[in-house]
C-alpha cells in the first residue's frame, strides 16, 4: 500500500465538533428512545415496569459506548448525523406512540 492510501484528510474543527454532538446528544437521544419504545412493549408484554426499564438502561449504556465509539470512527459525519439523529427522531416517536396503541396489563 502507498503512503496515499493510508493517509485520511485532516478532520476540521467543525465537522470535529459535529461528530461530538452526534456522538454524545444523538447517541444518548437514539438510547432514550430505545428504552422508552422497549419499556413500552415489553411492559406491554406482562413484565414489571422497573424490571423492564433497569434491563433496557443497562443495555443502553452498553449501546450508548458503541454508538459514541462508531461516530468517530464512521468514514462520513453525514452518515453519522443522520444515522443517530433519524434513529433517535424514529424511536422517539415510537416511544411515545406505542403506549396508546398496546394493551397494557392491569
Amino acid at each position: 500500500m502507498s503512503a496515499s492510501t493510508l493517509s485520511r484528510p485532516p478532520r476540521t474543527w467543525p465537522v470535529l465538533l459535529l461528530r461530538c454532538v452526534c456522538a454524545v446528544l444523538g447517541g444518548w437521544a437514539l438510547c432514550w428512545g430505545g428504552v422508552a419504545a422497549g419499556t413500552a412493549t415489553l411492559v406491554a408484554a406482562g413484565m414489571d415496569f422497573h424490571d423492564a426499564e433497569t434491563i433496557l438502561q443497562l443495555l443502553a449504556l452498553v449501546g450508548w459506548l458503541s454508538l459514541f465509539l462508531w461516530a468517530f470512527a464512521c468514514a462520513s459525519a453525514r452518515r453519522v448525523a443522520v444515522v443517530l439523529l433519524g434513529g433517535a427522531a424514529l424511536l422517539q416517536a415510537l416511544g411515545w406512540g406505542l403506549p396508546a396503541l398496546l394493551p397494557f396489563p392491569h
